[in-house]
């Protein structure tokens, strides 16, 4: 399994059918749409678990945990960016069995997520360290794409039976420039050239028949144009945390973003313990300025009867999961653009906005709320605009994180065939497991 971090479905499928990528012209390919928050991090959860994001407590790339806070404001889990040195709490904070842990002789290679690896599995435990550094601060990924290039021949070559390899530079080189530049594009072709050489090796070994080949992407990206600072916006009205700035004290707001297209907002009401509903929200107001805010697409919160309101600039939704099927229902311009109310199966949700603004839109909050640590207000912005204007080096000028379709459609490549679409990500894992010959029927353990 070998993902291209930030890979958009129409750029790659473009150049599969002009030719500019024979080996992965070779193998099936379809659509899937990922998880909210469309980002580096979370959106490998479900490929490596089986699970959406928000069932294993990890709602984001940034989150915060209220309930630890309202503990102790220095609390070691209390906040989390895996974007920094609390990457390292990435594996602790993963409640299921990961895919590894299904196989003899593992391994990863520039994977985030590690657990279920021996030290011997984990084949860039430290070039990553180094490497990604280098990469991000002086623009260059290209090392990181030989480095990618020699390990996969390395797998080849090997004895292990099961490899997770992440191809970093398509999406490094999206955030530097946009997703249709020549330096990404040209990332494109390096991949098929690494992919093709260890598919060679495997021919001439043999394996190749017996090896399933899958290539996935974590999430798509869309150009960005204006930086909304939402951090500010919060700051001004309340104090708020957030990354770098988390220990700040006396705030009563915290914001926490992810891909810098998504972000969980959190609320002190008088205290931080617990989730702050709709209703208790005491500013109104607020909810009303942040919609007016400029490319502010929707928000979404929790209501104390258990749905989750979705709330547009000229309308607004219900989401509620009622006894394993989706309710929706909305009044004013649809926020979602979902095209009706009424209640529905989690397959009839994702047909009928699969090819929408909002793919699978009400599941997937639906899932992410399902966390404890999910913000109080949940803010996604629309495509050409991010919610982070600071603390970014080097600018970005491509996003992901939101929850529509350019970020959430993502392509899929197998040598087997793929199932139809339309489907998600998550499915994959019981896919894989199922066609090696392996059981799969867990659930998130403490």
């Amino acid at each position: 399994m070998i993902l291209i971090d930030g890979a958009r479905y129409d750029v790659l499928s473009e150049l599969v059918v002009e030719g500019k990528l024979p080996n992965l012209r070779k193998l099936d390919m379809r659509r899937a749409v990922t998880v909210f928050p469309s980002t580096t991090g979370p959106a490998y959860l479900p490929f490596l678990t089986g699970f959406f994001p928000g069932e294993l407590d990890v709602p984001g790339i940034r989150w915060l945990s209220k309930d630890a806070l309202a503990r102790n404001f220095l609390h070691p889990h209390a906040r989390r960016s895996y974007m920094g040195y609390e990457a390292v709490f990435f594996n602790r904070d993963i409640k299921a069995r990961t895919i590894f842990q299904y196989f003899h002789k593992p391994w990863a290679i520039f994977s985030l997520i590690t657990k279920g690896l021996s030290p011997r599995g984990n084949r860039t435990r430290w070039v990553r360290r180094l490497m990604y550094p280098y990469s991000h601060f002086l623009h260059d990924w290209r090392p990181l794409e030989r480095t990618f290039a020699r390990k996969l021949i390395e797998w080849a070559e090997s004895d292990s039976d099961f490899l997770f390899a992440v191809f970093p530079s398509v999406d490094g080189f999206s955030h530097l420039y946009h997703p249709f530049h020549p330096k990404v594009l040209e990332s494109y072709r390096n991949f098929d050239r690494a992919l093709g050489t260890m598919l060679e090796v495997l021919r001439k070994r043999g394996e190749l028949k017996d090896t399933l080949v899958l290539v996935v992407s974590d999430h798509g990206l869309s150009p960005t144009r204006t930086h909304v600072d939402l951090a500010r916006f919060l700051h001004e009205r309340f104090g708020c945390l957030y990354y770098p700035l988390v220990f700040k004290p006396g705030a009563s707001s915290a914001e926490m973003v992810s891909g810098n297209g998504m972000s969980h907002i959190y609320l002190k009401n008088g205290t931080w313990r617990g989730r702050t509903f709709y209703e208790d929200i005491e500013d109104l107001q607020l909810l009303e300025d942040l919609l007016k805010l400029e490319g502010m697409d929707f928000l979404a919160c929790r209501t104390r009867e258990g749905a989750i309101l979705v709330l547009g600039r000229r309308g607004r939704a219900k989401v509620l999961s009622e006894g394993g099927r989706v309710l929706y229902e909305f009044e004013g311009e649809d926020p979602l653009s979902f095209g009706g109310s009424g209640t529905f199966s989690s397959l009839e949700v994702l047909e009928r906005t699969f090819c929408g603004e909002h793919p699978d839109a009400p599941l997937q909050l639906l899932q992410l709320f399902s966390s404890e640590r999910t913000g109080d207000i949940v803010a996604s912005a629309r495509p050409g605009y991010d919610l982070r204007a600071r603390w970014e080096f080097p600018e970005h000028r491509s996003t992901h994180g939101a929850l529509t379709k350019d970020q959430m459609l993502v392509p899929v490549l197998s040598n087997a065939p793929l199932p139809p679409e339309p489907m998600r990500t998550v499915e994959l894992f019981g896919w894989i497991l199922k066609l090696s010959g392996r059981d799969h029927g867990e659930t998130p353990t403490d």
